[in-house]
């Protein structure tokens, strides 16, 4: 079946090279792979991996984090699953993407539902110490930020602005490239972290 490889590098500080350390397996067996990211948390020194992929015809995303050590080692801990049922929020999610916000200590990680054609997202905390392990910042999560899904998108953490940055191809206006900022924020009772998003600004024509 198809497997999910990750391999760390140690970069020199004292010149241009690089020494890559040897694959590890993370998912060994799966029927469809629809995509692959990885975020480092500057706070708990984590890394957090995401892979969405389809098996007996269940729609899943799995987290996993990872504790660097020395040279090219990384110890992973257990995947977390979220299944994907709701056909209200998603069933079909693919190609995640994850970015580290180091203000408010959460990874977002964002996904397209193609089987509802909207883009969700998984506000994630990573625990550190001996636990290494990630749960969801939103217990409402996932959540539609927005309405029209996209066919290719990237997402990045800008620490001036403080805003997360969604760049994507908007399908709600003839596929051109488009972005989004999100605002993190937390309701007033504390439990649920989410970010909201502004309007589209387009890009180019």
């Amino acid at each position: 079946g198809a497997r999910t490889y990750v391999r760390t590098a140690q970069v020199s500080t004292s010149a241009n090279t690089a020494t890559i350390g040897g694959n590890t397996a993370l998912l060994t067996s799966m029927s469809e792979r629809y995509g692959c990211d990885i975020c480092y948390d500057t706070t708990t020194n984590r890394y957090l991996l995401a892979y969405a992929w389809r098996e007996n015809n269940n729609d899943k995303i799995r987290f996993q984090v990872g504790v660097p050590s020395s040279g090219t080692s990384v110890s992973w801990g257990n995947n977390i699953i979220i299944n994907l049922t709701d056909a209200s929020t998603a069933r079909c999610a693919k190609a995640p993407r994850l970015a580290f916000d180091p203000d408010s200590g959460l990874c977002l990680c964002v996904a397209n539902d193609t089987t509802n054609n909207k883009m969700i997202q998984f506000p994630l905390r990573i625990t550190g110490g001996s636990t290494n392990t990630v749960a969801l910042a939103d217990t409402n999560s996932p959540t539609i930020f927005e309405s029209y899904g996209s066919g290719g998108y990237g997402l990045v953490y800008d620490t001036a602005a403080n805003k997360m940055i969604f760049f994507y191809r908007d399908k709600n206006n003839s596929n051109r490239p488009g972005a989004m900022l999100g605002t993190y924020s937390e309701n007033y009772s504390g439990i649920n972290d989410y970010y909201t998003w502004s309007s589209t600004t387009q890009l180019s024509t």
